[in-house]
């Protein structure tokens, strides 16, 4: 939905690049476009914005919770599962507004969004990755190609930032595996230190109450592969059951 009138523009040669929030980009892509760089990556963290309370631990009991992520509202819900989920639409303006009219008590948004548009000030507490993983790719950039464009290519190719291009696509090969099977809400986060990449991943059931989490660590080069495996065990770990509950919902 995010992605389609820059990739028929693409497909039309209207446009030679198409930029795009890396997180919206479906797994897999058509024969004739490929991804040829991502830019470094911001602040991979979500951000908790509230004018009622300073944390998610803080809401009152009962509150509503804004977002129509179901990640996010997983995530929330196995905090808290008392709060309310409300939906929560629009570009990040339009939640913002939907916070002072009172439609919820808070909500979550990209860090990465808020700092490009210039609206940190909003933010009430980052939520660290070690206690609230953000969605796979989250943060990044990346350029599209028609795959048959080897000028655009080159192009693009020369302002790819390996250490982001390595761990997202091990993240986009983790959601791609758990694509073909379930519809579950995932997070993800690879992440580069001197070539060596780490990986912790996350599946959710949709209120929350069943969570199975796994990591993965190898070389830079390795990075997919890692991302892949991680999302097999993830789904040896939740079973076909957990699968098949959720798949359909």
């Amino acid at each position: 939905m995010f992605t389609k009138e820059i990739d028929q523009a693409l497909f039309d040669n209207r446009i030679d690049i198409g930029v795009h929030s890396a997180k919206d980009m479906a797994t897999k892509l058509p024969d004739e476009m490929k991804i040829a760089a991502f830019l470094e990556r911001e602040d991979v963290r979500d951000a908790f914005i509230s004018l009622v309370a300073r944390g998610i631990d803080y809401l009152p009991e009962g509150g509503k919770f804004g977002t129509s992520s179901i990640r996010r509202a997983a995530q929330v819900k196995r905090m808290r599962p008392d709060l309310r989920i409300v939906p929560f639409r629009g570009n990040v303006q339009t939640r913002l507004q939907k916070l002072a009219d009172g439609v919820a008590d808070a909500t979550l948004l990209a860090m990465a969004g808020l700092n490009r548009l210039g609206q940190g000030h909003r933010i009430t507490l980052p939520l660290e990755p070690e206690s609230f993983l953000p969605a796979p790719a989250q943060g990044a950039i990346a350029l599209a190609v028609r795959s048959n464009d080897e000028k655009s290519l080159e192009l693009a190719s020369a302002i790819n930032h390996a250490p982001t291009s390595h761990a997202v696509m091990s993240e986009r090969a983790l959601l791609d595996v758990l694509d073909g099977s379930c519809r579950t809400p995932v997070a993800a986060l690879a992440q580069l230190d001197d070539g060596h990449l780490t990986i912790k991943a996350e599946i959710l059931s949709l209120d929350g109450s069943e969570h199975f989490a796994e990591s993965g660590e190898g070389t830079s080069d390795e990075a997919e592969a890692i991302g892949a495996d991680v999302a097999h065990r993830l789904l040896a770990a939740a079973g076909p059951e957990f699968i098949a509950r959720w798949s359909d919902q």
